[in-house]
């Protein structure tokens, strides 16, 4: 198997299994709404940034299934530094999973100021 295969097939399944264990966790740790005090409004940049993030999903999905639907977007970039970026994307997850675990019942997908909230200094918020 050459390497573009094999980064083919890396990539959605990374980008599914981010997609999976975010949800699982603001499936079981999301609060009721009236457990909130404050919650940050989503501005347009928010909104962009969301928009943004589908096309660079649905796009990195395209080009997994057949590349020539972005060729024009095409760069050739050397086999070291997609291993370093693989590399990366494992570490930046157990970091994320790391911080879920370590915040439990006070994680939430979006900045809010909650009932009895608890201030956390364990874990990578030392």
């Amino acid at each position: 198997m050459d390497t573009e295969t094999i980064f083919r097939i890396l990539l959605p399944i990374l980008i599914i299994a981010f997609v999976a264990h975010r949800g699982y966790y603001i499936r079981s740790n999301s609060k009721p709404e009236y457990d909130t005090l404050k919650k940050r409004k989503e501005g347009i940049v928010s909104k962009i940034a969301n928009l943004l993030g589908i096309i660079g999903l649905l796009s990195t999905f395209a080009y997994s299934i057949d590349p020539k639907w972005l060729a024009f977007a095409s760069q050739s970039i050397p086999a070291w530094l997609r291993w370093t970026g693989i590399a990366l994307v494992i570490i930046g997850f157990s970091l994320l999973q790391w911080a879920q675990v370590t915040l439990s019942d006070s994680w939430s997908d979006t900045p809010r100021m909650m009932k009895e909230q608890t201030l956390i200094t364990r874990g990578p918020y030392r």
